[in-house]
């Protein structure tokens, strides 16, 4: 008598439920000083038991996906052009990846984070390293905190407030040598784009007005923990020398005078780009 064959579907269920559980044992067994892993229930913030030390929870609905790579990490701050004298701002620092190497090139770095438990874990590794003097953290939302005076921003910008933060950098008052932020590839795809691209938008137009941007380099989506979803991509823009000397010749003279007095701030930046 011959026996009925399984269905197809019920065969992969169960190799599908064997990989899964292979990995949560593989997951579990791995160690390190500070582990990081995903919240399964994207809501609830969950406190890390006596056991675990360190160990935090990381939202995929904040937009906590900390850039791991240090070859990344070690590129990005070589192609800020961060200086010994320079001030920089970072915004979503996370546990601090990128902001220890920021605080190693430069004299001070402002970081910008909501998440309180990302600031304690901030703190604490710059402290280990002896760099806590020169690190200043906001705690805070990006969008409504007021930036002190800065003389480049460098950032892994959360993807869910990339819009109104580059329009917040590209338009706010605090003048700013240059900007290089780790964005979403499709994010950044459009504000690279041109007139009659198709990812050419209203952003695009409102930044090249002001500012120029450039490509630096793709980031593969496995250099983050969590991984998400698609890749990123990094680029860096600067004060529109054009744009600006517009500013002060147009309009005519109360008008110039006006918009001069609202650009002054920007004028060390625009002498040593002319040079």
């Amino acid at each position: 008598m011959l026996r009925r064959p399984k269905p197809i579907s019920l065969s992969l269920s169960k190799i599908i439920q064997a990989r899964n559980s292979l990995f949560q044992q593989f997951h579990l067994k791995s160690t390190h000083r500070c582990r990081l892993r995903e919240d399964e229930d994207d809501g609830k913030i969950g406190k890390p038991n006596e056991h675990q030390e360190g160990q935090i929870r990381l939202l995929k609905s904040r937009g906590q996906h900390l850039l791991t790579n240090p070859r990344v990490l070690d590129t990005i701050v070589q192609k800020s052009g961060t200086k010994p004298t320079d001030t920089v701002l970072e915004i979503g620092p996370g546990t601090g990846n990128l902001t220890l190497k920021l605080l190693e090139a430069s004299k001070k770095v402002v970081a910008v984070e909501i998440d309180k438990r990302m600031v304690e874990i901030l703190y604490n590794r710059a402290a280990e390293k002896g760099l806590e003097a020169r690190l200043t953290i906001i705690c805070g939302d990006a969008l409504k905190a007021e930036f002190p005076r800065f003389d480049l921003v460098v950032a892994n910008i959360p993807y869910g407030i990339s819009s109104p933060l580059v329009a917040k950098l590209a338009f706010g008052t605090n003048p700013f040598r240059c900007a290089t932020l780790l964005l979403q590839k499709e994010f950044a795809q459009r504000l690279l784009a041109n007139p009659g691209d198709s990812e050419f938008n209203r952003l695009a137009v409102n930044v090249k007005l002001v500012a120029d941007v450039e490509f630096i380099m793709d980031v593969n989506k496995r250099d983050f923990l969590p991984c998400p979803r698609v890749d990123s991509s990094v680029l860096k823009s600067g004060p529109k020398l054009k744009f600006l000397t517009w500013i002060f010749t147009s309009g005519g003279p109360s008008r110039g005078r006006a918009l001069a007095r609202r650009t002054k701030p920007w004028a060390p930046h625009l002498s040593r780009r002319r040079r």
